[in-house]
């Protein structure tokens, strides 16, 4: 179907399309998003630009700065008439019903959430009575604004995924597409919006909530946002596509209902058959790793045949869920024995986004959640589909594929020139593990997980013998 002409941002996309400098209509253009600060200024440039259709799709939508300006934004977009559809997951909605509400309760705003609990002022309640529905979450994430761009990754809403908290932040990655991968999103999220597992969230009251949030004056964006690029007029079609065939992979929203999950997980299954067709590279950025038995041996394959295996994924000190953690630990020995080449990310502040302004982008901790892969450097994964059993086999999960040598080849540069920076490399020598840390001053290896205490370590031991895998 030809992109429509009929608003800015179509016109911008359509723009984009015509000039390609080679491939075919196949073709999508992708920018990757990998600064927390630049996709903010995406998102609110294309929600700012859209004159037609808003559909958002998200896991987590935090009551903070970043989630309240852009419910700020959607506000204003429905002000100007334009179809605003956002769909949440239930499971982190429960001190937000005042907000949605008052999302809800404008003409032009639609709110429906997955997998909804029953009741509502009882929510500890419905785990005890059906834990098994609602132990079953929808992790994807999605953004399309008038049919024209999307963005699709890894990143929630929230200002730890901006990188404007100040103290924590996420080493985050979303992808800013155009062409025809965007249909591919469009029809997932009508999919999910018209499926039985997603329940409209129904406005009977806020009214008087919305006219205040409407006329009252909006949060302050961050300088270092408010001056950006990229909300500059027509920037979005100004940004250096890169170019590539693409694929946009997607659970169905009645995973719930499936009699074998494995079989009806449209990622688990193309990961499945990547695995079989790598020929000489395979770099998984991870922040939960709970590869499980059948991995770890295809891994080890893969490194008999001559392929180079790389692993990022978060270290106790950065891993926000212990659990996970417990669960991964259990197979640093087996990977490293296989020859997987692995590594943890430091609880480090990144870089920082902004030179001239420390303060915007200084968080004093950083943990990893980037859910990339690349293999042979021609192919690239960007989604939220995480490399444990929850991902596999309990959420939904989304992400594209896009068969595009420049970005595949700028992951597996940037993991080179830049992981000894970002991550202690684990190592095995007579049964021990050990963390080097490579410094200009001198490597430095330890022998226990580094700055962790003693009491983390512990937890995370006893939970590892304890801890039920498929459930991470």
């Amino acid at each position: 179907m030809p992109l429509s002409i009929e608003t800015a941002l179509g016109r911008q996309g359509a723009s984009l399309l015509a000039s390609r400098e080679r491939g075919g209509p196949d073709q999508s253009g992708f920018v990757a998003l990998s600064r927390g600060q630049d996709a903010l200024a995406a998102r609110i440039a294309l929600i700012r630009g859209a004159e037609q259709s808003l559909d958002l799709q998200y896991y987590i939508w935090h009551d903070d700065l970043s989630g309240a300006l852009l419910a700020r934004e959607l506000l204003h977009a429905a002000q100007r008439g334009v179809r605003v559809r956002l769909m949440l997951d239930d499971l982190d909605m429960a001190d937000k019903y005042p907000a949605l509400l008052t999302l809800d309760a404008h003409p032009q705003i639609s709110v429906r959430l997955y997998n909804p609990f029953r009741h509502r002022s009882w929510r500890g309640l419905n785990l005890l009575l059906e834990p098994s529905r609602l132990n079953h979450r929808m992790h994807n994430k999605s953004l399309t604004v008038d049919g024209a761009f999307s963005v699709v990754g890894g990143r929630n809403v929230g200002d730890e995924y901006f990188d404007i908290s100040g103290h924590s932040t996420f080493a985050d990655m979303d992808v800013l597409m155009v062409g025809p991968a965007v249909a591919e999103v469009a029809a997932a999220f009508d999919r999910y919006w018209n499926s039985k597992w997603v329940v409209p969230f129904v406005a009977e009251e806020g009214r008087e909530s919305l006219v205040g949030a409407t006329t009252s004056a909006p949060p302050p964006l961050p300088e270092s946002v408010a001056q950006h690029t990229y909300l500059a007029s027509g920037a979005i079609g100004r940004l250096p596509f890169v170019w590539g065939r693409a694929e946009v992979l997607y659970d169905p929203p009645g995973l719930i209902d499936a009699k074998s999950e494995l079989a009806d997980s449209a990622v688990v299954s193309h990961m499945g058959r990547w695995v079989t067709q790598i020929g000489a590279e395979l770099i998984i950025v991870s922040p939960y790793f709970v590869p499980g038995e059948a991995l770890v041996e295809q891994l080890g394959d893969l490194v008999d045949n001559g392929v180079s295996v790389k692993v990022l994924t978060n270290s106790l000190a950065t891993n926000d869920v212990t659990l996970v953690h417990a669960g991964y630990m259990r197979y640093r020995e087996p990977l490293l024995q296989q020859g997987v080449e692995l590594w943890e990310m430091k609880a480090r502040s990144l870089p920082p986004q902004n030179k001239e302004n420390q303060s915007a982008a200084g968080s004093s901790r950083a943990s990893l959640h980037a859910k990339v892969i690349g293999v042979d450097r021609r192919y690239l994964f960007v989604g939220s589909f995480n490399m444990d059993p929850r991902s596999a086999y309990i959420n939904t999960e989304m992400g594209v594929v896009f068969e595009s040598e420049p970005l595949a080849q700028g992951l597996s540069d940037a993991f080179a020139l830049s992981i000894a920076q970002r991550a202690y490399q684990v190592n095995i020598s007579d049964g021990r593990l050990s963390w080097k840390e490579w410094r200009e001053d001198g490597d430095v290896t330890y022998q226990s997980e580094p700055n962790t205490t003693l009491w983390q370590r512990l937890m995370a031991s006893m939970l590892s013998w304890i801890v039920i895998e498929d459930l991470l």
